[in-house]
Formats: C-alpha cells, structure tokens, sequence
C-alpha cells in the first residue's frame, strides 16, 4: 500500500471517528432534551402544589403537602429539586411544611447522612441544604463540622448554624440550640487560625439573636482576642444593653487596643448614659489613638450631656481623626453640643486655629447638607447672634453714644 493510500485511509477513519462521535453527541443532546421535557410535563402540573406549601396558609397547604407525600417515586425524584429550591426562602408554617414534607421523602435523614460523606463537596451540600432547612436537630453534627479539614465546608457550616440555631428552627432539641450554635461558632474563631472567617461567624451570631446574648457575654472573657472582639461587636449590634457592664470593663482593662475599641464601638451602638464616664476615659492620651477615636464617636451616640467638656477639649488633638471624631460627635449631642461648636467656631470660646477651623467645617457641612436639627440651628443662630452684637458694640467709637444724646 502505498504512503497515499493510507493516508487516505487514515483521513477517512478520522472522518467516520468525528462523524460517529458528533451522532453520539446528538443521540445524548435529544435524550436529554426529551427526559428534561418529560420532567416538566411531569413537574409543571405539581408547581402549585409546591407554592401552596411555602405559602403555608391553612387547610389549602396541607392538603397540598399531603398530595407531595403521596407521590410516587419517579415523579417525586422530578419535582424534589424545585421544593429544594423553594425551601430556602420561605419562612414561618411554610418553612416547617416543607421539611416536614423533606423529612417524610427520606431527603432529611439522607442530608444528615451526607454531613459525613467522604466527598468534602457532599459534605458542604448537605450543610447548606440542613442550613436552608433550619433544621435544629442537626445542630451538633454541623458545629462539628466547623471542625472540617476542607475550609469549604467549614465555612458552610458556620452559614448554615446561623439558620439551624436560630429561634424558629425547625425541629427541637432537647438542650438549647441557639446557646450550642453560639458557643460553637464562637470556639471556631479560637486559636492562632479561625476555623470560620470572623464576617461569616458575625452573621451568623447574629441570626441567632438574643438567646445567644448569654453565651456572647460568657465570650467576653475568652483568652482569645478575636472571639472577644467579634463578641462586643455582636452584643453591640443586638442592642444587648444588659451587657453594658461588661463592655465597659473592657474598654476600660482589656489587653488589646482592637477589643477596647470595638467595646466602645458597642457601647455607642447600645447607648446607655451610664457608659459615658467609661467611654470619656478612654479617650484619654493614654490610650492607643484607635480607642480614644471609637470612644469619641460612641460618645456622640450615648447622648449623655457630660461629655460636652470631654469633646471640647479633643477639638485640637493633635491626631487630626480624633478631633474630626470629637466635632462629629458634639454635633450629634444636639443643642447643646451645636452650641458648643459654635461657640468654639466664633472663637468666643478659645481653642487653638485648628479647632475654630474644625467646627467651623462641621457646622458649615451640616447646614449645607440640611441636616442640622431645628433646635441646634437655633443655639447656632443664638451664638452667632451674640457675637455678632459684641462685635457691633466693640467696633462703635468710644463717644458716638454721648454725641448722638448732644445732638438729639
């Protein structure tokens, strides 16, 4: 045979390879194409069955949950990925419905199973479909998780106890849930590399909400910096006032700069009166120039009327974000931080440069921003008034009174 006979031949099996694999390709395209139909034609007619249940509503949604569970196999395998798709946002009856509904089909109890798959990929799903779920039983096998060699699914497991522990949860347990979830999130952030991003175990403390306040103020107290840091900021964000006490101790003796300033952020957030006395501490130089910053703004926030003299007095710090903080919050006291302000922007109040400087800029923003509470332009108004006056009065000549009385 000849080198052109067989590359013609060769050419020629190439062809029939392509041509084979090309009909191949389209055989699996048209069987896909007619199961995927078939799947709807099975799955469309069920769609209002599926919303009926998340909808949750009476009579009408159990009837509809108990035509789900009365379907066959093959047909629930159809409609199983759109009741999954919908269980992740509903709440309430309609929520518990669907994984009553879950729970009876099997897909529960396999879910469970897959938290400890060998696949790192079954293991993250199953989390984040028992978190979908709110399931509460699951809660200790998805705190173990959090313990994962893959940072995947350790992550998912953090997600999916915000939802799991949360007060609503599907299902009970026969300890408290939200305290589990709570403490094992925390102890996720311990040690030199969080198990958990600290962002993602925030969220999640936060879904958890008040009951978790208790295993949060335990928190405070951890040898670690990070768990108590993210504890304040949660507390913080929960208006958990009941652990003021205990964030103004921090501010006030805790080791890490990070910590004391996130106390006060907290407290600000909380703002209670009586941390105020707290908070005007910190700001003092002996603090790092974060805390006394953090404290300042919380300051402003608290409300509390005897800090007007400790904000005055940052108004020319030498850090320049301090003193910007200490104007900012002067303004948000109201009246009488407004007239402060004002007082020290007319320099009837002394201050250095930078301090009239500074509450003048404030002052200013505000009123072009129309932000300026009614009250506060008026003791601005009132001030400038003043000094207008005093100004007028030093700047008349010294006998234009005793003339103006000659000539009358």
């Amino acid at each position: 045979m000849t080198f052109l006979a067989v590359v013609v031949a060769g050419l020629v099996l190439v062809s029939a390879l392509v041509l084979g694999l090309a009909l191949a390709i389209a055989a699996v395209r048209g069987l896909r194409a007619r199961r995927e139909a078939r799947r709807r034609a099975v799955a469309e007619p069920l769609r209002p069955l599926i919303l009926e249940v998340a909808v949750g509503e009476g009579e009408e949604a159990t009837a509809a949950a108990d035509a789900l569970t009365a379907l066959d196999a093959a047909a629930w395998r159809t409609v199983e990925p759109a009741v999954l798709l919908v269980l992740g946002k509903v709440r309430g009856d309609g929520q518990r419905l669907l994984v009553e509904l879950l729970a009876v089909r099997g897909v529960i109890t396999r879910e469970r199973a897959g938290l400890h798959a060998r696949s790192a990929v079954r293991r993250a799903t199953a989390a984040e479909l028992l978190g979908a779920a709110a399931y509460a039983p699951a809660v200790p096998e998805l705190a173990a998780l959090l313990h994962d060699d893959d940072a995947e699914v350790r992550l998912v497991a953090a997600r999916a106890l915000g939802r799991a522990g949360a007060p609503g949860a599907v299902g009970v347990l026969e300890d408290d849930a939200t305290g589990r979830a709570a403490q094992a999130l925390l102890a996720a952030l311990a040690g030199e590399r969080p198990a958990a991003p600290p962002d993602v175990v925030a969220r999640s403390l936060l879904l958890l909400g008040a009951p978790a306040t208790g295993a949060l103020r335990t928190a405070l107290s951890d040898p670690s910096a990070l768990v108590r840091l993210t504890a304040a900021e949660v507390l913080g964000r929960l208006g958990a006032s009941a652990a003021a006490g205990d964030l103004e101790d921090l501010v006030l003796r805790d080791g890490s700069d990070a910590v004391r300033a996130r106390a006060a952020t907290a407290l600000g957030r909380l703002g209670a009166p009586t941390s105020a006395s707290a908070l005007r501490a910190a700001t003092s130089p002996s603090s790092a120039a974060s805390v006394r910053r953090a404290a300042a703004v919380a300051l402003g926030e608290v409300g509390d009327p005897t800090a007007l003299r400790c904000l005055w007095g940052l108004l020319d710090d030498r850090d320049a974000h301090l003193a910007a903080a200490a104007a900012a919050a002067l303004l948000a006291l109201g009246a009488p931080g407004a007239r402060v302000l004002a007082q020290v922007a007319g320099q009837s109040a002394g201050g250095s440069p930078q301090a009239v400087a500074r509450a003048h800029e404030v002052l200013v923003c505000a009123e072009l921003a129309e932000v300026l509470p009614a009250a506060s332009a008026a003791e601005v108004g009132s001030v400038r008034a003043d000094a207008a006056a005093r100004d007028a009065a030093a700047a008349a000549p010294a006998g234009a009174g005793a003339l103006v009385g000659a000539g009358a």
